[in-house]
């Protein structure tokens, strides 16, 4: 009798483990996640679809305006969500997973602003900011004392910010140099001739960018997504997808 319980408790969590079914959830941040012939794809994207095959679960995958993606990932369950900054505000709100890629998060302007001095963070108040809705660098200005629509100018989409900064309509694009670079590629431009790192906040997630899970999620999924993440960095598949991009 004991053997027959056994034997149906196993079926009912092969059963549980196999109906398993997560939303992965994102932005359009080239190079690291974006839509490329109706894929979505990118460094980032790389390696969290190479940890979920090797968890072997079921999973829709979506790219949204990142003010979106994040409430999303907050309030719903079973929800994946990345590339994320972790930082102490943001520490409770999720279950972490672990770093899926490098990032600097700095601000860049025009090379040929000369007119541009930035010694400390109370010299960004000088200039207009452009951010992306709800994104970890406009958060942290804001709770730095930069004001919307003053100081920071806020869209959602890091190609937004690069027209703007083209047209000085904002004296400085909050982003990451890898970003940058990509979207002035694509653009016709050579980073180097064409923009320059002015700034870069040191009290925000220079480790990288991670995945996280909703707090609405099983312990027990979290537990298999960090080994399968563990894993894909042990065996080189992690190190082969940032040498594409990097």
């Amino acid at each position: 009798m004991k053997r027959i319980t056994l034997f149906l408790g196993l079926c009912m969590l092969l059963t549980t483990l196999q109906a398993q079914k997560i939303t992965i959830v994102t932005e359009e941040y080239p190079p690291y996640n974006y839509l490329h012939e109706n894929k979505i794809t990118g460094m980032s994207s790389e390696v969290v679809l190479s940890v979920v095959k090797e968890v072997n679960i079921e999973y829709v995958h979506d790219i949204y305006p990142w003010a979106r993606a994040y409430q999303m990932a907050k309030r719903d369950s079973d929800t994946l969500i990345y590339s994320l900054g972790r930082t102490e505000k943001r520490e409770d709100l999720f279950q972490w997973i672990g770093v899926i890629a490098p990032a600097q998060f700095c601000v860049i302007s025009l090379k040929s602003r000369d007119d541009i001095k930035i010694k400390s963070l109370a010299d960004l108040k000088k200039y207009k900011i452009g951010t992306i809705r709800d994104d970890i660098q406009e958060k942290y200005l804001i709770s730095k004392g930069f004001k919307k629509n003053e100081q920071i100018i806020t869209v959602n989409q890091h190609k937004q910010n690069f027209d703007l900064l083209m047209k000085e309509r904002i004296d400085l694009w909050a982003s990451v140099e890898l970003t940058a670079s990509y979207i002035a590629k694509v653009n016709n431009h050579s980073y180097d001739k064409l923009l320059e790192k002015r700034f870069c906040f040191e009290n925000l997630s220079t480790e990288g960018t991670y995945m996280a899970f909703s707090k609405k999620t099983d312990p027990a999924l979290i537990d298999r997504f960090k080994k399968a993440l563990i894993k894909i960095k042990q065996n080189g598949t992690y190190d082969e997808i940032l040498k594409k991009y990097l």
